[in-house]
C-alpha cells in the first residue's frame, strides 16, 4: 500500500510481484501431516528497504502417500503423472513449480486455478496432490494436520518447521524461491531522506514483538542489499518465464 509521510513523500509498501512482475513461492505442501533497495537509480522506484522476506513449502494433502521429497521423485519418474495446483496461470506457484520441474528433471502435470483459496481447499481434499505456498498461509493447515510439507524453498530452513528439509538438503539443488515484501520510494529521492526512512525501517524491524511475529509466521528480516537483490530476483523469473514459455494465458 503506498503511504504518504509527514514531508509529503510517498513510500509503497508491497509484495514481491508488483515489483518483478511475479511472484515467488516458499514450501511444497501434500495433503497431511501425520508428525509432529530495488532498481538502479532513474528507475519508477527507488529502494528505500526489503523489510521481510520468506521461503515457500512444497506441500500436499494427507491422503497423498508420499511423506519425503525424495520419495516423491524416486516413486513419480513418469512425465505428467503427478500434478501440482496453482492460484493460475504465471502465478507464484506456478513459478515456482517451473523452477522446480527445470531443476528436479521431472515433467508435472500443471492445474491452474481461479485463486489461491480454491487450489489450497483441492489439495487438502486430495484432488490435486501438490501445492507451492508460503509458511504464513499454510501453516495453520500444517499444524491441523491436513498438510504435509515436503521442503522449503530458502537456503536455510524455516525456524517454524526446523523439522522440514530445505530443497537443497532434499536433492534439489539450486532450487532458492522467496517472497518479500520491499518498501519503495520515488526514483531521485534525497540520499539523507532515504537513509533516515531505512533507518526507520530498521528500527520498527528490530522490535522483539515485530520479529518474533514475522519468525513465527516463517519469515525474517532481510538484511541484504536490496537493489541488489530485487535486480537478481528481476533477473531470475525473467529466464524462468522465457524458457518454460510460461504466459497468463
Amino acid at each position: 500500500a503506498a503511504r504518504k509521510l509527514d514531508d509529503g513523500l510517498a513510500v509503497l509498501d508491497t509484495a514481491d510481484d508488483t515489483v518483478v512482475g511475479w511472484r515467488a513461492a516458499l514450501v511444497i505442501l501434500t495433503a497431511g501431516f501425520d508428525e509432529a533497495e530495488s532498481r538502479r537509480d532513474g528507475a519508477a522506484e527507488h529502494p528505500a528497504d526489503s523489510s521481510v522476506v520468506e521461503g515457500e513449502l512444497v506441500k500436499g494433502g494427507t491422503g497423498f502417500g508420499v511423506r519425503t521429497l525424495v520419495e516423491l521423485l524416486s516413486t513419480y519418474t513418469k512425465p505428467k503423472e503427478l500434478a501440482y495446483a496453482s492460484s493460475g496461470n504465471g502465478s507464484a506457484q506456478h513459478l515456482a513449480g517451473a523452477l522446480f520441474e527445470q531443476l528436479a528433471g521431472v515433467q508435472l502435470n500443471h492445474v491452474p486455478y481461479k485463486g489461491g483459496g480454491p487450489a489450497l481447499n483441492d489439495v487438502m481434499g486430495g484432488q490435486v496432490p501438490l501445492f507451492f505456498a508460503n509458511v504464513a498461509s499454510s501453516l495453520g493447515h500444517i499444524q491441523s494436520g491436513r498438510l504435509r510439507p515436503l521442503a522449503v524453498t530458502a537456503a536455510l530452513r524455516c525456524r517454524a518447521l526446523p523439522e522440514v528439509p530445505t530443497m537443497s538438503e532434499a536433492g534439489v539443488k539450486g532450487h532458492e524461491v522467496l517472497e518479500w515484501n520491499p518498501v519503495l520510494a520515488p526514483a531521485g529521492i534525497a540520499a539523507p531522506v532515504r537513509d533516515k526512512l531505512k533507518a526507520a525501517i530498521a528500527r520498527a524491524m528490530a522490535d522483539p514483538e515485530v520479529l518474533g511475529r514475522v519468525r513465527a509466521l516463517g519469515g525474517d528480516v532481510f538484511d541484504g542489499e536490496p537493489a541488489a537483490f530485487l535486480m537478481q530476483q528481476s533477473a531470475l523469473w525473467t529466464r524462468v518465464v522465457r524458457q518454460r514459455g510460461i504466459s497468463r494465458d
